[in-house]
């Protein structure tokens, strides 16, 4: 038996029209919340996202600060402040007597910096020693870059340096713009000599 013959045919096309009105009204409430969805999807990955930035960002600034190699930046760590602090005076004493005493500057460096890693000058002092050593120049890069983060003004000697350990690793693009960087803040009465040694 046929179920179509026990319906009317005016019952079966309202019951079409009321089905497809319905069906009409429920695509476009689903599409409506699809849309919504999304939105509010992309919104909540956007807030997300921005809240992440926000956050780690505010971390980068509060652990990429420069921190002075004083005491009172150091609370309950006076005994291995001391010690950080003699290694780093060592170091300053064997880095002021020439290249030649570069590596023991640098293990007393090492030692002092393993203590304060966010110290820009013992950073910039680190990767002076390894360029200077004819062993290991490619690790200067990391301490030069680092003590750049700390302190953007560091002076032009400074861009040099990193200009140098760039092209020791072979990132000559970065090499290059900032021999650029270094050249342009001599300015127009700058030393010609360093003009032209950094222009090789």
């Amino acid at each position: 038996m046929n179920i179509f013959l026990l319906v009317k045919p005016a019952e079966i096309r309202h019951s079409f029209v009321c089905s497809c009105r319905e069906q009409l009204i429920f695509v476009r409430l689903t599409q409506y919340a699809l849309l919504m969805h999304n939105y509010l999807r992309g919104m909540r990955y956007s807030l997300v996202i921005l809240f992440l930035i926000l956050g780690v960002s505010l971390q980068l600034s509060a652990q990429l600060s420069n921190v002075e190699f004083k005491e009172k930046n150091f609370p309950g760590r006076e005994a291995d402040f001391s010690k950080a602090q003699q290694a780093y005076r060592t170091g300053d004493f064997y880095f002021l007597r020439g290249p030649v005493y570069f590596s023991q500057a640098l293990e007393n460096y090492l030692i002092a910096q393993e203590f304060n890693p966010n110290n820009a000058d013992l950073n910039h002092q680190i990767g002076l020693c390894y360029l200077q050593l004819q062993v290991n120049r490619l690790q200067a890069l990391p301490y030069l870059e680092r003590a750049r983060a700390l302190n953007s003004d560091l002076g032009n000697d400074f861009l040099y340096s990193l200009a140098v350990a760039y092209q020791y690793n072979l990132d000559f693009e970065k090499a290059i713009r900032v021999y650029e960087n270094y050249i342009s803040s001599l300015g127009d009465n700058g030393d010609k000599k360093r003009i032209n040694k950094a222009e090789k």
